[in-house]
């Protein structure tokens, strides 16, 4: 080869270099990773969101990928409250414990993660009001368009439901206890039955699914409500102290698919009897029919 054509052969394989490496640069500037939420404390410690709180900005940022052309991918590391150090259900990833991915790219050794509340344009999901059909339905758009919950919980939420809804009206109701009473100051649990009891009333063969993370609400609605009332097996706080801060005796892990199975059948009920709360405002992102009764509360803080 002389010279000249050895001279051209060198520029074609840069250019080409080049060219490649431009549409590796922009499939890498196409693609946004989204980490577990937390918020940082003072002492530089992380505070980690609780399930839903963290799904819900996942769902922020999907948003925003999509009304920016980028390319979504949820990797949910330590800083996950759900996170164990073995994995679950043949996962490492805490996200892909319970769902599907989002996209065809994955998390990359490296990657920069996003664990804020808010998408990068600064808007969240505010989870202090009940949300209307119009905000419900545009959320349900982006659940059925990224979020694919993995079979075998789909195969858990349909057997419960056969097995103890179908056929029957339900009315569920989310009891939330624990630590949300710091944040915000809910009705009393007299009012929860007595709007339950008002809705099971007005129907034939009604009975109540109660969701809820403390054992004593349980109670104390079963001394309350008057009809069968139907609860998924989960663990449930016997002293009031938030869930996901107690040892779990079936790891961490479980903690996060019970609360996400709480809401899936939540939003398979009737009609279900809640306040602000992020496990019943999934459940209207899951299913934005629902017939619903909002208690109000105050928010703390």
């Amino acid at each position: 080869m002389n010279s000249t054509r050895y001279t051209r052969a060198c520029v074609y394989v840069c250019i080409a270099l080049a060219l490649l490496a431009s549409v590796q640069t922009k499939c890498e500037a196409e693609r946004f990773v989204i980490g577990a939420y937390y918020r940082p404390l003072p002492d530089g410690r992380r505070y980690p969101g609780g399930f839903f709180s963290t799904f819900f900005a996942v769902l922020a940022s999907l948003v925003w990928c999509d009304n920016n052309g980028r390319k979504p991918v949820v990797y949910w590391d330590d800083a996950s409250l759900f996170y164990q150090a073995s994995g679950y259900d043949g996962a490492t990833n805490v996200w892909e414990y319970y769902f599907l991915p989002v996209s065809d790219e994955h998390y990359h050794e490296g990657d920069t993660l996003h664990h804020e509340y808010c998408a990068p344009d600064g808007v969240g999901i505010i989870p202090f009001r009940n949300f209307g059909r119009a905000s419900r339905e545009f959320m349900h758009h982006y659940v059925q368009k990224y979020i694919h919950i993995k079979p075998r919980i789909v195969a858990i939420v349909d057997a419960f439901y056969q097995q103890h809804i179908a056929g029957r009206y339900t009315v569920g109701i989310h009891l939330r206890g624990t630590d949300k009473r710091d944040e915000y100051l809910t009705p009393s649990i007299e009012l929860f039955c007595a709007a339950a009891q008002r809705i099971a009333d007005m129907h034939e063969n009604a009975q109540f699914f109660i969701a809820t993370d403390d054992a004593a609400l349980l109670e104390q609605a079963r001394a309350l409500l008057r009809g069968p009332i139907v609860t998924y097996d989960s663990f449930k706080s016997p002293n009031g102290f938030p869930l996901h801060f107690l040892p779990a005796k079936n790891g961490k892990a479980r903690l996060g698919e019970e609360v996400l199975i709480d809401a899936l059948l939540l939003s398979r009920c009737n009609h279900m009897i809640h306040s602000s709360s992020n496990v019943s405002i999934a459940a209207t992102f899951f299913n934005p029919e629902i017939e619903d009764t909002f208690l109000e509360g105050e928010k703390v803080r």
